[in-house]
């Protein structure tokens, strides 16, 4: 069965918002930020070093979106990408864990993935980590391993492109590199959807692009493991 009741964390933020839009009649959910989340009064305050809080709000839960995070190049590590991404990231699932919940969606990001003229990017390359907020991703991605291979956790980490909506597609068009990291709110919206539905997927690390991304990534995950491939 698709996950029912969801967790969001990091609800407050944009895609967040996006997202909340889209699937508001496919999930309930449980939504959690560090600061109120607009237009959702009944959305948990409470910070993701708190395990406790995170308990409290993944319990009943079928799967979890984990948003929440630094999201920075220059976050600060021992201020914001240490309690926000290391210990945050460890309590989520950790509180997956002791709650029972199933399934982990982690949103990691494009800045770990180094692309090399003439060569196509895959998934299974050696990340890289340019900056503490990448760092904390590519933790992320080996932790939902070791969650997936010791407590049966299915986990699914998506390496996120850079977000783009309508205002932003003027600058987009205006440089190579923006085309080939650049996912659409559609695009990001379904892979998301389509990863919490899917099953019998214990560990998968995947690309969220959109089209023009194929000039140089290998899409294909997608289509292998959620049956999807982008459509902007």
């Amino acid at each position: 069965m698709p996950a029912r009741r969801v967790l969001v964390t990091g609800s407050a933020g944009a895609f967040a918002a996006e997202f909340r839009s889209f699937a508001r009649d496919l999930y309930d959910l449980v939504l959690m930020d560090k600061v109120p989340t607009p237009g959702a009064p009944k959305a948990l305050v409470a910070d993701l070093a708190d395990l406790p809080a995170l308990q409290e709000a993944a319990a009943g839960c079928d799967a979890i979106l984990h948003l929440g995070a630094a999201a920075w190049a220059d976050s600060d590590f021992m201020t914001q990408v240490l309690p926000n991404n290391i210990v945050g990231t460890y309590n989520v699932f950790e509180a997956a864990r002791l709650c029972g919940v199933k399934k982990v969606v982690f949103s990691s990001t494009v800045q770990v993935e180094a692309w090399q003229e003439g060569k196509l990017l895959t998934t299974d390359r050696p990340p890289i980590n340019p900056n503490y907020y990448a760092a904390s991703k590519i933790f992320g991605e080996n932790l939902g391993s070791l969650y997936s291979r010791r407590h049966g956790l299915s986990v699914i980490c998506l390496r996120f492109g850079w977000i783009v909506t309508e205002r932003d597609l003027p600058r987009l068009r205006s440089t190579t590199r923006g085309l080939r990291i650049a996912v659409t709110i559609r695009d990001l919206n379904e892979i998301v959807r389509r990863a919490l539905d899917v099953e019998g997927v214990p560990y998968a690390i995947l690309p969220a692009y959109s089209k023009n991304a194929a000039q140089i990534r290998d899409l294909s995950p997608l289509k292998e493991t959620l049956g999807y491939e982008p459509q902007d």
